[in-house]
């Protein structure tokens, strides 16, 4: 009897441990047969709304003119907590017009150690501050433990920002996000909503959620980061959260960005 539930134990481990890396290989691979639609699951009636009411609603958002009357040039520092008193974040409302008019940013992250069932993910980004607009590109790698490819994603897009809060910063962007799956390649409109919190020094709080409708399946990117700032470097600790046609995919990540 204790030899044959040895037994038995030992086979349900092994199990175990062959299945683990096998689950994240077909979730990968369920993803692409999703977006291919190879599968029953599909949402382009939802898919076809977003990008109409996007193309009626989206334009009153994007107008040319101050969010207020009289209200000073905005302008940019690349340090959030500047000594200089300009404020908590990196716009700058001063009336006496200090700061710049436009400023570049970069981000570098990378995963940090994670369980057998974690994504692997390297990502690199651009953003190009200016007045009101926001111009940024993404790159995104990620790669689960046993999946036989990685998952690539490139975005390019144009936001509209708003004064909602003096020590912060939000908006809405729109674009075009590019996703490579195991050789195949997925193209779209996307839409995406981010805001960059600076409650108390030195610390910030970022957010962005992201949405691209396809034919047989969306894809949603949502990260929260929080970071520890240095003049005009941020170290950052935050988490992404990548849905492929309904299949789930998250990781935690480091990086740092620096402002120019």
């Amino acid at each position: 009897m204790k030899q044959s539930f040895k037994i038995s134990l030992s086979i349900l481990l092994v199990s175990f441990v062959l299945t683990t890396p096998l689950s994240a290989q077909s979730r990968t691979e369920e993803a692409k047969k999703r977006m291919k639609g190879e599968s029953d699951d599909s949402s382009v009636s939802f898919a076809l709304t977003v990008i109409d009411l996007s193309i009626d609603v989206l334009p009153e958002f994007f107008y040319f003119r101050p969010m207020r009357l009289n209200e000073p040039v905005i302008r940019y520092t690349p340090y959030p907590y500047s000594p200089a008193g300009l404020g908590r974040g990196i716009r700058s409302f001063n009336k006496d017009g200090a700061g710049r008019g436009n400023m570049l940013e970069m981000r570098l992250n990378l995963s940090l150690p994670q369980g057998t069932l974690a994504m692997e993910q390297r990502s690199a980004e651009l953003k190009w501050h200016t007045g009101y607009w926001l111009l940024n590109s993404q790159f995104d790698y990620f790669k689960e433990l046993g999946a036989p490819w990685g998952i690539y994603q490139f975005n390019l897009m144009g936001g509209r920002k708003f004064r909602f809060f003096t020590s912060g910063d939000a908006g809405f962007s729109m674009g075009y996000r590019n996703v490579m799956i195991g050789g195949d390649r997925f193209d779209g409109f996307e839409a995406a909503v981010h805001a960059d919190l600076y409650p108390v020094k030195p610390v910030s709080i970022s957010y962005y959620s992201g949405f691209m409708p396809h034919t047989y399946g969306d894809i949603t990117n949502t990260r929260l980061t929080v970071g520890i700032h240095r003049g005009p470097i941020r170290f950052s600790v935050g988490h992404h959260w990548l849905n492929i046609a309904g299949i789930p995919f998250n990781t935690f990540s480091a990086g740092f960005n620096v402002y120019l």
